[in-house]
């Protein structure tokens, strides 16, 4: 019985996901009190907390600079997310886009984020870190747009998937990278963690906090142990991308513990509190993970005269029987 490819998200379907958290963004971005210059100079000077003192003066310096017209500059701000999120779905000045979104990306992180809280030792990847802005330009960039290839029935297009060993370096990176956040270089063990889950509760409402409460209560009796646990985890969903064996395994656990993180951790990013700019970096982990889910290899029977014509203009690789059909398998990167 013929059956297709189980196949993960395409490059554009990755660009129509990420244009519509860029739409997200501008629309979060238009809340009232961002258009407000007590936000810039109450709230969002709140990323210098810990900072080194150059970052402390430099993200003043910005504040300090948009509060005056706080109404206006937020308009831009809201106008160009909506724009890139508008390229991203309609198809249309992708590549700008995409482009255009690595030095929005580096600012936000700068001033907005504080460069992710990296140099306060408040870091964590449960916590959201390196900061949701950054895996904007890099999804964009592992979704850039493949040329056509000309084939005898006109254009077709490319194998479309993201670029695999740039996302799988990007997940390791991600994962067991951060892992070392865990070393406690400067607080004391669950310090941090403990730390992100009373900071990010403020204003919640009272149903997620009573569903967060369990892991703060955790994260205060076991510290140590809670923290050599989400370290060792971290390590193996990060290098669990390395082997085919266990990708699946890695990619389904690091959505899982994605959607924990933003539960409990990340409160949804804040957008039930009311003060979020966009809804955290766990949607876009898990948007990472569906677009480096590993193709299955499902047989298909295809005419071979198909299949030759697909080897020659779609890139895909067919095992020729003895029957005159061919064995359809997954799409070559």
């Amino acid at each position: 019985m013929p059956a297709a490819p189980i196949v993960p998200l395409t490059r554009r379907q990755v660009r129509i996901c990420l244009g519509l958290f860029w739409l997200l963004d501008a629309a979060l971005q238009a809340q009232p009190h961002f258009f407000s210059a007590d936000w810039y100079r109450n709230d969002l000077v709140q990323s210098v907390m810990g900072q080194p003192s150059a970052i402390n003066r430099s993200i003043y310096w910005v504040a300090d600079l948009i509060a005056p017209h706080a109404a206006a500059w937020n308009a831009v701000f809201v106008a160009f997310q909506a724009a890139l999120g508008l390229a991203l779905v309609i198809g249309r000045f992708e590549k700008a886009a995409i482009v255009a979104s690595i030095p929005w990306a580096l600012g936000v992180w700068w001033v907005g984020e504080g460069f992710g809280t990296l140099p306060t030792g408040f870091a964590l990847l449960a916590a959201g870190s390196p900061g949701p802005v950054v895996y904007y330009p890099l999804l964009g960039l592992l979704a850039w747009p493949r040329s056509r290839l000309n084939g005898p029935l006109g254009p077709h297009p490319r194998p479309d998937g993201i670029r695999r060993r740039a996302g799988a370096a990007a997940w390791v990176v991600l994962w067991a990278g951060q892992a070392l956040l865990h070393v406690p270089w400067r607080l004391a063990p669950g310090r941090a963690l403990g730390a992100n889950i009373q900071e990010l509760s403020l204003g919640q409402p009272g149903w997620l906090l009573a569903v967060a409460h369990p892991l703060e209560s955790v994260v205060a009796a076991h510290a140590l142990a809670l923290t050599v646990a989400l370290a060792v985890v971290e390590v193996a969903v990060g290098l669990g991308i390395l082997a085919p064996r266990t990708r699946r395994i890695a990619l389904g656990a690091g959505v899982a513990l994605s959607l924990i993180f933003w539960v409990t951790v990340q409160y949804f990013g804040g957008i039930l509190a009311g003060n979020a700019s966009d809804p955290g970096a766990a949607p876009l982990m898990i948007l990472l993970a569906a677009a480096l889910w590993p193709t299955a290899v499902v047989a298909t029977r295809a005419p071979l005269a198909l299949a030759q014509h697909q080897v020659a203009i779609g890139g895909t690789a067919f095992d020729v029987d003895g029957d005159g059909g061919a064995l359809a398998v997954a799409p070559l990167e």
